[in-house]
């Protein structure tokens, strides 16, 4: 991790939230359901109580794992934003004195 003075921003700048999990939760559960129900639709099979669990369980470990990596990747963006806008802000000061 860089030591540029823009990365602090974590610890004195509180950024709203963009991804309510409330509602990320609801849709990993519809996808799971959704994606199950299509395959068993579009194979003629009926999956048993035990394969539809463990396949509902699997599906959404996937998903919720895209999803810390999609919050992962926005604290990288923050941080960038932090860190040009420092920069340009010493760039202008620079170019002023």
């Amino acid at each position: 991790m860089s030591n540029h003075p823009a990365d602090s921003w974590q610890d004195e700048f509180n950024v709203r939230p963009s991804i309510d999990l409330a509602i990320v939760g609801d849709n990993v559960g519809q996808i799971s359901r959704f994606t199950i129900e299509k395959y068993e639709f579009a194979n003629s099979v009926t999956l048993s109580d035990e394969e539809r669990d463990e396949a509902i369980r699997k599906i959404e470990d996937v998903l919720w794992k895209a999803v810390e990596e999609i919050r992962s990747r926005r604290k990288e963006v923050l941080s960038s934003m932090f860190r040009l806008a420092s920069e340009t802000l010493d760039e202008l000061v620079q170019a002023a004195e």
